[in-house]
């Protein structure tokens, strides 16, 4: 599994933010997991969150039914974010996502979005999910399948209201809904 994973992030990495291309030899999930990793190179959290911490782990909440099984655990196994060891937890009550640096919010989650983003805004915590609408709805980054390819979109007005700083480069390679001029 460790190879795959390697050879999935190579080729994301080869790739930089051009759509990678959904294939039967990788599973969506793997690919999401290894992209999560990558978008997380391009944000910076504030200092009071400690990413400076090595000894920390950098939390990676999900919260729903899921599609990544152990995808997760394998590929941060092999793969650290902010040269920190991942740490992750399966939610099942949003009100447990306060020391989460990263929330994965899956569809199951529709009805509680609303009450999930009221606590996550203004918190230095990126919110990913792959549910289409939830991007319009203030989750931060989401992912899409467009032509067969992985893309991702970014609501910048969320952006802008989190305590979080995304590299210009990120912005200029996603698709951006509420945009802030």
């Amino acid at each position: 599994m460790k190879l795959k994973i390697l050879t999935i992030m190579t080729m994301v990495l080869f790739t930089a933010f051009k759509p990678f291309i959904a294939s039967a030899q990788f599973s969506e999930a793997e690919i999401k997991a290894v992209y999560i990793e990558k978008l997380t190179r391009f944000i910076d959290w504030p200092a009071e969150t400690h990413m400076a911490d090595t000894i920390q782990p950098f939390i990676l909440g999900v919260i729903g039914d899921h599609t990544f099984d152990t995808i997760l655990n394998e590929v941060f196994s092999v793969l650290k974010i902010k040269n920190k060891k991942v740490e992750i937890r399966y939610l099942t009550n949003f009100k447990n996502i306060e020391n989460c640096n990263l929330l994965f919010i899956a569809k199951s989650e529709k009805q509680s979005l609303p009450e999930i983003l009221n606590y996550t805004v203004g918190h230095p915590i990126l919110t990913i999910s792959d549910t289409q609408g939830f991007a319009e709805k203030g989750v931060l980054i989401n992912f899409y399948i467009a032509e067969n390819k992985m893309r991702f979109e970014i609501n910048q007005a969320a952006v802008k209201k989190s305590q979080l700083m995304f590299d210009s480069m990120l912005l200029n390679n996603a698709r951006i809904v509420n945009r802030v001029e």
